[in-house]
């Protein structure tokens, strides 16, 4: 049948008719697929490292935050702030985890100077890199108000815990 009158051609598939095949990923995409992936890790690994040192910071602050009852509680009976040299003091004069010792050395010392007044301090001993020295206080001044303060060569204004300020120390 002669399909050229009616505006058709016929299209013949015959063995000579080779067919394309994509077998696979050509070098130049796999080299873009790696640059994105390190454009990506570029961006994603400080941000990473500045959430686990806020989280470090935040852990410590609610380490302290859980002790100002039994302080607050020693100060009502004896009208002492109470003196925590080490992290076995702290355990048994404090009710401080037993836990942090490993990670970290919890201190409470009176102020001589203000009856009521003293501070609890939380060093990081181990941890990133970032938080690795650094210590966060909690300070009672005579008025029973509560001050935290969070301070290391590393940190940030953005890492500390809400309702803590960077030291300048």
């Amino acid at each position: 049948m002669d399909f050229r009158k009616y505006g058709l051609r016929s299209v013949r598939l015959g063995e000579n008719k080779m067919k394309a095949v994509n077998k696979g990923f050509t070098l130049i995409e796999l080299m873009i697929v790696v640059a994105v992936i390190g454009v990506l890790a570029a961006i994603a690994v400080p941000q990473y490292q500045n959430y686990v040192a806020k989280a470090e910071l935040g852990s410590a602050l609610s380490t302290l935050a859980s002790l100002k009852t039994n302080v607050e509680d020693q100060l009502a009976r004896d009208g002492t702030f109470p003196t925590a040299a080490s992290n076995t003091d702290a355990t048994e004069k404090l009710g401080a985890p037993k836990l942090v010792a490993t990670t970290a050395t919890i201190t409470a010392t009176p102020d001589s100077a203000t009856k009521g007044a003293g501070s609890l301090v939380y060093t990081l001993v181990t941890g990133s890199e970032k938080v690795a020295g650094a210590t966060v206080t909690l300070a009672r001044d005579g008025d029973a108000v509560w001050k935290c303060t969070v301070s290391g060569t590393k940190i940030t204004d953005a890492m500390a815990p809400k309702g803590c300020s960077k030291s300048s120390t």
